[in-house]
């Protein structure tokens, strides 16, 4: 055997060596363990739509219209879209990398992309609702669930209002669903859970704004708030003066103010927003004489109106949670209850349950309380079949 011959062999040797020590889990492991890696796949492989198309897209997820024939090709051409984001839903862990040293110059483009591929999955699962094949209905839900919780992994303020409109886009399919499906209480079990998981994955807020304060204590820099002003439109001279004195105790001030308001998240809905609004007053009070609040002013997000969102979000998942009983009453009587089971999830705007009324299609559950950021009482209505 030859020099050469002799090294050939010895390497072959060795990588099967190596082959057989290095776990076959870990070389050919798939799908990987981290949500996002196949969400950015999808983002770089699925064929963008514009113009009539993307906006029956955008209808059929929302149960606006039925599909159409050209939707229905695209859907099926987006096969394997599908499989990946179905694997990717059944994965726990979602790290998006996002680098937070960024500041106000990070950038989200995932986001927009996440949007259209969670249309996709949803009307794909309309399109299933008219072929009544309801298992791979409510396994299509939830993907989509998934999908809305990975997006609020991050604790970027813009991840978790997508996560919530992903989250109520997925609520109307639900709904769609439990009104065509039959009243089957295995069926209606596995929408149960769903329902319960995207409750006890729901995650606060508070983590969103404990990150905004973060980036601007450690990330932000005076030359980048100087450049927010330049651009902004109120007039110079309207400007706070933007010393590093002023700047500095501005990250002092947005850092009490922010904990003071974020705390109020804890409380029920009509005692936070009244408290968020004393605070808010007091803030933009000091802002007319001192330079430093005028700073802070300007990064304090609206947290009185991400607080209704939060609540609606919960509540619209509590009032999915209460109709999904009563259709597991009507399976198992024949008709729905008179009154709703004990101790319902509630009405979190008003800490109370639902109201409840039986109509011609089916029933409908309101709340006690308005949406004080959009003056508005919500109101659920669901259909029964006969």
């Amino acid at each position: 055997m030859n020099r050469d011959t002799k090294k050939t062999c010895s390497l072959i040797i060795a990588l099967t060596v190596v082959t057989l020590v290095i776990p076959q889990t870990t070389a050919l492991a798939y799908p990987p363990d981290n949500a996002a890696v196949l969400y950015y796949k999808t983002c770089l492989t699925y064929r963008q739509i514009e113009g009539d198309l993307a906006e029956t897209l955008a209808d059929v997820a929302a149960c606006k219209i039925e599909p159409t024939e050209e939707l229905i090709n695209y859907i099926n051409d987006e096969a394997d879209t599908i499989k990946i984001l179905t694997e990717a839903g059944q994965i726990e862990a979602c790290d998006w990398g996002n680098d937070y040293s960024e500041g106000f110059d990070l950038e989200l483009p995932v986001l927009s992309n996440m949007r259209t591929l969670s249309r996709i999955l949803l009307a794909d699962t309309v399109i299933h609702i008219k072929e009544k094949d309801w298992n791979t209905v409510i396994q299509r839900c939830g993907t989509a669930y998934a999908m809305a919780r990975h997006v609020r992994t991050d604790d970027t303020l813009i991840h978790n209002l997508v996560g919530i409109a992903l989250e109520a886009l997925t609520n109307k399919v639900v709904r769609k669903t439990l009104a065509e499906m039959p009243t089957d209480r295995v069926l209606l079990g596995k929408i149960q859970r769903q329902l319960e998981q995207v409750a006890a994955n729901n995650q606060r807020m508070q983590a969103c704004f404990e990150l905004e304060k973060q980036v601007f204590v450690k990330y932000t820099s005076l030359e980048e708030m100087r450049k927010m002003f330049t651009n902004s439109d109120a007039p110079e001279e309207e400007q706070p003066q933007l010393t590093e004195e002023n700047f500095r105790k501005s990250k002092v001030y947005f850092e009490l103010h922010l904990n003071r308001l974020k705390d109020a998240f804890s409380l029920p809905y009509l005692e936070g927003i009244a408290k968020m609004n004393k605070l808010n007053e007091q803030i933009n009070k000091d802002a007319e004489s001192i330079p430093a609040a005028a700073i802070a002013l300007t990064v304090i997000p609206a947290i009185e109106k991400c607080f209704s969102i939060e609540i609606r979000s919960r509540t619209d998942n509590n009032a999915m949670q209460v109709a999904v009983e009563l259709y597991k009453a009507k399976a198992a009587r024949g008709r729905l209850p008179r009154r709703l089971p004990p101790d319902p999830p509630k009405d979190l705007f008003s800490g109370k349950n639902f109201d409840y009324e039986i109509t011609d299609e089916g029933f409908i559950l309101r709340c006690k309380e308005k949406d004080l950021s959009k003056d508005t009482f919500y109101e659920y209505k669901f259909t029964v079949t006969k």
